[in-house]
């Protein structure tokens, strides 16, 4: 029985890189859709959503089958609540994504890039990196790994602050860009978001490994 729960547990832990990996991948194609609208983008991305989406159901009824296996020792009750916890924060950086591709349509209207479109980029990049390091750590019960991720959202938030202050200062010196400076902000707060969920993914490792969140 021990054999068995432990392949479950496995699987799981598969199911939820795989489910990371989507999320990243929504993430780039939301922000390519920003600088390049394509039809086939718009529908991988909603598609991807969807896959998320199906994923979470399908590790939601893993957990809960782990559950009510046998009676699970303490560090199984958490590596499996953890894992149910965190698939909840996947679903939300997945909607995230979505939410950044529904924007660009908006900014793509005037045929303009958007503004701070390099930051944004960077942003993203060390989003993406944020949720695929906290995956990586629950696999590998990392707590290292794990307190890299809640430190790395400093780097997110900085970027969230610089993209604000220079949209400020582009809307200052021309009031008629202000839409597509607030849209830009709106997919810089997405993505502060995402950076925001990813912590709770490594919060919930660290409760997986130590029994405390914080």
């Amino acid at each position: 029985m021990r054999k068995k729960f432990d392949q479950e547990l496995e699987a799981v832990k598969e199911n939820l890189a795989k489910m990371g990996l989507l999320c990243e991948q929504g993430i780039e194609m939301a922000i390519e859709y920003i600088e390049k609208p394509d039809q086939k983008l718009e529908t991988s991305i909603a598609e991807t959503e969807q896959e998320i989406d199906d994923m979470e159901r399908q590790i939601e009824s893993q957990c809960l089958k782990l559950f009510m296996r046998e009676q699970p020792v303490a560090s199984d009750l958490r590596a499996v609540s953890a894992a149910m916890r965190m698939i909840s924060d996947l679903e939300r950086i997945g909607d995230h994504a979505e939410d950044i591709a529904e924007v660009a349509k908006y900014l793509n209207e005037d045929g303009s890039p958007a503004g701070s479109m390099n930051e944004l980029k960077e942003m993203s990049r060390a989003a993406s990196v944020m949720v695929r390091n906290a995956v990586e750590a629950y696999a590998k019960k990392d707590l290292d790994l794990a307190n890299q991720v809640a430190a790395s959202d400093d780097v997110v938030d900085s970027y969230f602050e610089k993209i604000k202050r220079d949209i400020a200062t582009q809307i200052s010196e021309n009031v008629e860009s202000a839409q597509h400076g607030l849209d830009s902000l709106m997919v810089a707060k997405y993505l502060e978001r995402i950076g925001d969920h990813s912590v709770n993914l490594a919060e919930w490792v660290r409760f997986m490994i130590t029994g405390n969140k914080y």
